[in-house]
């Protein structure tokens, strides 16, 4: 199980990502997206 709490990402003053708080439950998951969408920094 994974759980975020407080992630937040900008690139200067531009927000990318504010999670507060999520919980991933047992399963298989991905992150899909294109290249530069940020999923290796997430």
């Amino acid at each position: 199980m994974l759980h975020i709490r407080s992630l937040y990402k900008s690139y200067n003053s531009h927000e990318v990502l504010d999670v507060g708080t999520f919980q991933f439950g047992k399963a298989v998951y991905w992150i899909k997206g294109v290249n530069g969408s940020g999923k290796s920094t997430f």
